[in-house]
């Protein structure tokens, strides 16, 4: 009888130390798990650091039905295209000095800058050339305001120029990294370009990331009073711009929220 009763009490201790070793050994998986998760999520935030920017493919869609396409002249040399119909939402904001405000018994300025939103749509309105030499017209929606500007896109064999609003952006083809071009197309071409990277534009890198399985690079155009990065993609085109002056508050930042071809 007392062996029976002794027996009891040793299957009992046995269940309670399976069940602790289980729950113990369930607890160090979990907190191994969150632990690759958490290291994951780390390289992630590392990567988006490095690349300054995500392409979010998600928000870049190609919405615009075949019928629709091949109805349309389609301005196309290899690295970039657009038709009439093609249009670019971009959403961000910026920072700029008020017209008035306050100064301290020292002069000093008080609140003086202010901040806006910027939300723009380009459409393409017109396309007209022939292939190698192309001409695109476009129009600027402030989608705020419901202003309307004109601006276009030359497209050349070897380049594409983007001229609307305050926006300026020239890029040479094709696009590699570490490769180095003049501000704009009407540069002298026999001037040598600065060693020092100023009052040009080179490519900083490639990102690991595709939009819309196009290839993606980092822009940068620097002068001694400013500097512009853009994310550009091949067939689509800027995809992310910031701008920031140095001697002043005329920052900005946007990015491309939504893409129709």
């Amino acid at each position: 009888m007392f062996n029976e009763k002794f027996r009891k009490y040793w299957v009992i201790l046995g269940v309670v130390v399976l069940a602790t070793a289980f729950f113990v050994i369930f607890q160090y998986n979990q907190a191994q798990k969150n632990k690759t998760v958490a290291v994951a999520g780390e390289k992630v935030i590392g990567d988006i650091q490095q690349n300054e920017a995500q392409v979010e493919e998600l928000l870049i869609e190609d919405t615009t039905s075949d019928k629709t396409k091949a109805n349309v002249i389609l301005a196309d040399n290899g690295y970039f295209r657009a038709r009439v119909g093609t249009y670019w939402i971009y959403e961000g904001q910026g920072s700029r000095l008020k017209d008035n405000y306050e100064v301290d018994d020292n002069g000093e300025a008080i609140d003086y800058a202010t901040n806006y939103k910027i939300k723009l749509k380009n459409e393409v309105v017109s396309v007209s050339g022939t292939e190698g030499d192309y001409l695109l017209k476009i129009k600027t929606t402030n989608l705020i305001d419901e202003s309307i500007t004109d601006g276009t896109i030359t497209l050349k064999n070897d380049y594409v120029l983007f001229k609307y609003d305050s926006f300026y952006n020239y890029v040479k083809f094709p696009l590699k990294v570490n490769s180095r071009w003049a501000e704009g197309p009407d540069s002298d071409p026999a001037e040598k370009l600065r060693d020092d990277g100023f009052y040009q534009n080179r490519i900083n890198y490639e990102l690991k990331e595709k939009a819309l399985g196009n290839d993606c690079y980092n822009i940068v155009q620097q002068t001694l009073s400013d500097k512009t990065e853009t994310i550009w993609c091949e067939n689509i085109g800027p995809i992310q711009n910031s701008y920031h002056h140095n001697g002043s508050l005329d920052d900005s930042s946007i990015g491309l929220v939504k893409y129709h071809f």
